[in-house]
Parts: C-alpha cells; structure tokens; sequence
C-alpha cells in the first residue's frame, strides 16, 4: 500500500473462491452449482474440488466465468490451501511446499478456515507467502465457527499483509451466497480477477455491497449500495471504535469517510454491518506504508 489513495470505483465482479461438488464431498454437481450461483447474481466462481483438479471450463460463457482450481490438504489433511489459478495436482504437500508451489505457478493461494484447523498464530506466522486469508466460511456453522476475523487481527498486528476473503466453502445449495468478494478487475478473467486479488483490490461481504472504495493510510471512504446499522474501526490487533447507524440515516448510495488515527500504527481496517447484522470487511491499509 503507498501513501497515494487508491480509488476503486465502477464495474466489478461478485465471486465465489470456494465449492466443492461430487468430484469430491460436495452435494451438487458442478453443473447444478453453478445454475445455483449464476441464479444468486454471482458473476465467477473458482471449483476447487479437494485434491484433485477437472476442467469445468465448458461451464463457462460471456457473462459467468468457471474457473477450474482446487484445494490441497495438508499436515495430514488438517490444513487447507486453495489453489487458485492451478490446474494440476501434485499429490499430497506440506503447507508451505503448497503455498510455494501455488505462488511458483502464478496461482493465489488462500490459508483456510484456521479456526477448524486449530491453527495457532504461532504456526499462521511460521508460515510465509499466503496473500489470502479466510476470515468467513459460510458452511462452517457450529462444525468449525464460521468467522476468523479476530484471527486475522492477530496476524495483522504482526506485520503481515494479508487480504482477508469471505467464502462460502459450499458442500450443498444451503451454503450458497453465503460469503463473496466483490473484485475490481480489468476484466472478467481468471488473470485479471487473480491479479486483483493479489493485489487486495475487493472487498469481503456476507451480505452488504458497496459501489466504490477510496482508501489511504489515513482515510478510508467508502459508499454504500446497503443500508447500514453500523460501522467498526479495527487496527493494531483492537477495536478503536464503533458508529451506530439509524434507519433513517443510512440509504443506497450514501457516502461515509473514516480516518485512521494517528495512534494506530500498524494497520486499520473497516467493518461495515447491516439490518440484519450482516457484514462486510473491507481491506486493510497500514499505517507506515511507502510507495517502495
């Protein structure tokens, strides 16, 4: 992140990072879940079958783009990599020979739902180059607790610059749309949509959707295409603090700005959340930042 503000703003592209169907544990063909998120507005999705990889590219047409990847077990199938923009398998791998190999093959990899892997900060730190990490997987539920966003603080807090994403992990048609990222890419395409990622340009949403983002070390500036009930403020690993929103004072298209203080001096982050108590998160910026 540099100290120039970054504006994302126009078309973008609401996707899917993780589904499974029955060429592994899933409930749903490829073919039904993509009729499923083609039918919740989604724009991609990434199949990411465990372990193994199939092409499902015949899925795809001009206005929904399938794209084939898959997710490797490691540690004795505890922890989880997605490996986005790999089309091949390469059998069983430790994490960190995952993460390399998937970077090596210019593929983004995401570290998995830590919480249901019992993942420690001690082993998220030991491990190194992941861009991404799953901060929501809808199918997670009382199994494995769906949120990992205080996890993602801790991690944060140290230094690492890590993009948090929303999944849904489905295994059936019930968790489905549960979690998203809403991408500003060049174009649909599995090149530009990785590079956006890559590059944290997207936010993460169980619900909520915005429609252009500003953000700089000492400001974000968002608006809004959701009423909101509230907004958080989160850096250096705590909560700085928290607006309440009324009815009456939230509507599509609203625009609202938030500094970052100067006592935060790592990194800050935006949650935004619902009616409903549905959120979004938006990505962090870090206080030190330069434009080296």
């Amino acid at each position: 992140m540099n100290r120039i503000a970054e504006e994302f703003s126009g078309p973008s592209y609401r996707g899917a990072l993780h589904v499974h169907t029955t060429h592994s544990d899933g409930g749903l063909s490829p073919e039904e879940s993509c009729r499923r998120y083609r039918s919740l507005g989604f724009d991609f999705v990434f199949i990411t079958d465990h372990d193994q990889w199939n092409d499902h590219s015949s899925l795809s047409d001009g206005a929904f783009k399938v794209f084939s990847s898959l997710e490797l077990s490691c540690r004795g199938g505890r922890e989880h990599v997605v490996a986005l923009g790999v089309h091949e398998w390469d059998g069983k791998l430790d994490t960190q020979e995952a993460i390399d190999r998937v970077n090596d093959r210019g593929g983004v990899p995401i570290l998995c739902h830590p919480f249901w892997s019992r993942m420690s900060l001690k082993r998220a730190l030991e491990l190194d180059g992941y861009p991404l990490l799953e901060i929501w997987n809808t199918h997670g539920g009382l199994k494995y607790a769906r949120e990992s966003s205080h996890f993602w603080d801790l991690v944060l807090q140290e230094g690492r610059r890590v993009f948090g994403v929303a999944t849904d992990d489905s295994h059936a048609s019930r968790s489905c749309g549960g979690g998203f990222v809403e991408v500003w890419a060049e174009e649909l395409s599995e090149s530009a949509i990785l590079k956006a990622l890559r590059e944290g340009r997207f936010y993460a949403s169980c619900s909520p959707r915005i429609g252009a983002l500003t953000r700089s070390p000492g400001l974000i500036r968002f608006r809004t295409e959701s009423p909101l009930k509230g907004i958080a403020l989160m850096g250096d690993g705590g909560f700085f603090s928290h607006l309440s929103i009324r009815p009456s004072e939230s509507a599509p298209g609203q625009e609202y700005s938030h500094p970052i203080p100067p006592e935060i001096r790592t990194y800050g982050r935006i949650e935004i959340e619902d009616r409903r108590n549905r959120r979004a998160w938006l990505q962090p910026v870090w206080a030190g930042a330069t434009g080296e």
